[in-house]
């Protein structure tokens, strides 16, 4: 218990924290006779190699359920799935450094699949858990124009008021202010 704790605080996300504190002795023979090549060649790897890094992995198996029955997913979501996806394509780079090499570990390495177009895609248009660029798509970039020409018509008629003698009266101060995002004229 005590060798699984410290594997598991050695891991990049909580996934893999269960799967570390989980581990058992292997009664399958094939496994045991291929496992130690695998920390093997994971070691030598390590050694020639810079190793990779593995922050920033979460768990997704949840947005990619819901996305793969239709859902939409959140803007977290999304970032996660990109976080995600920046790993597996460093991991991919890293592959890349000794792709001539045979390891006990390629089998491993063909599960991965990169998709850097996929993860600049999410990061160009989602810019933090608040916030979707304009461009993320041309019916959001029109209902923002929309609402920036609406808002800058309301704008202009409230500044036509202020002008206005009959308005003027009942004003405390001839400003538009913006309360709640709303535009406010002091009475």
């Amino acid at each position: 218990d005590k060798v699984l704790n410290i594997l598991a605080e050695k891991t990049s996300c909580e996934a893999s924290k269960v799967l570390a504190r989980s581990i058992t002795p292997e009664r399958d023979l094939e496994k045991v006779r291929t496992l130690p090549s695998e920390t093997s060649d994971a070691h030598m790897l390590i050694a020639r190699f810079k190793a990779p890094f593995f922050s920033g992995l979460s768990d997704v198996n949840f947005a990619i359920k819901k996305a793969t029955s239709g859902a939409t997913l959140s803007t977290t979501e999304l970032l996660r799935v990109a976080a995600n996806l920046h790993v597996f394509n460093e991991l991919e780079k890293f592959r890349e450094q000794f792709a001539s090499l045979k390891t006990a570990l390629d089998s491993r390495f063909e599960r991965v699949i990169p998709n850097k177009y996929l993860e600049n895609k999410i990061k160009s248009c989602i810019v933090s858990e608040d916030e979707i660029v304009d461009e993320a798509s041309s019916e959001l970039a029109a209902i923002r124009r929309k609402i920036r020409r609406t808002s800058e018509s309301i704008r202009a008629k409230l500044d036509k008021m202020l002008r206005s003698p009959n308005v003027q009266k009942f004003l405390q101060e001839n400003i538009v202010t913006i309360k709640s995002e709303r535009f406010v004229l002091p009475v």
